[in-house]
């Protein structure tokens, strides 16, 4: 299904105004096309060329820094008396890295909600964790 998108025709009040050119557009459920922008879903043989952009530093000048792949995985954090999140996470396949636990800027000090730990999804944990299901 197409559906083509034309910009309006000049307005009532301005009649000797030419009339915009048109903008065509189509839309797909599966992908956005334009004159100028063709957006799909991704497949798995973009993962190395956005990599290559993560790790590009002119690509990532408003960041940083130019990001690795441990970088790119997924992370949460909770405090670390917070043991219901905690359960969570690891039910999702997500394992503790104690040597990122830290106290969160926000709380203040001596609060007993400061100390937060990070929790890591790993690719290889997340596949295991669907496998498991």
């Amino acid at each position: 299904m197409q559906n083509t998108v034309s910009a309006p025709a000049a307005p009532d009040h301005m009649p000797d105004a030419p009339a915009p050119a048109p903008a065509p557009a189509s839309i797909d459920p599966a992908l956005l096309r334009s004159p100028r922008l063709r957006l799909r879903p991704w497949t798995p043989a973009d993962r190395a060329p956005f990599a290559a952009l993560n790790a590009d530093p002119v690509v990532m000048e408003h960041f940083p820094a130019p990001l690795d792949r441990a970088q790119r995985e997924i992370v949460a954090f909770t405090a670390q008396r917070n043991r219901r999140s905690q359960a969570v996470m690891a039910r999702l396949g997500m394992r503790e890295s104690p040597a990122e636990t830290f106290e969160h800027p926000s709380v203040p000090e001596g609060h007993a909600l400061r100390p937060h730990v990070l929790y890591r999804l790993m690719r290889t944990a997340w596949r295991a964790s669907l496998q498991a299901a």
